[in-house]
């Protein structure tokens, strides 16, 4: 591993590709003293992928404050994770298998303009 200081390079290239990417965008400095009816900040973190090499920016929708999360006011859809018993014999079923990785899909929902101001976060 790193220096404290190459990984915290590292995250900041993270948070900086969000940017560049347009998957976040910098709250505007006139925005930041005006009072939101729905406003919450996010928790983040790195997470290391030594094989990949990889540095991810990791937000936590679970983080609790004053008791509450942002996961508790969010609508859940049903579980539609599937039993890894039915998905081993369902490759059985078949000659070819596929499967896919989902590169930053936590970046790539859009949320509607009334709604950013709950998946704020800090950064300098």
């Amino acid at each position: 591993m790193g220096s404290d200081t190459d990984w915290y390079n590292r995250y900041g290239a993270g948070i900086q590709d969000l940017l560049v990417r347009g998957f976040v965008e910098e709250v505007p400095v006139e925005h930041l003293s005006r009072q939101y009816a729905k406003l919450w900040y996010l928790p983040h973190h790195p997470v290391f992928q030594p094989p990949k090499d990889k540095v991810l920016v990791v937000f936590d929708c679970f983080a609790r404050y004053s008791g509450s999360s942002l996961y508790d006011h969010i609508l859940k859809d049903p579980d539609l994770m599937n039993n890894l018993t039915v998905v081993l014999i369902q490759f059985r079923e078949e000659v070819i298998a596929t499967m896919g990785d989902l590169e930053a899909m936590f970046h790539q929902v859009r949320v509607t303009p009334d709604d950013c101001d709950v998946l704020r976060f800090v950064w300098w």
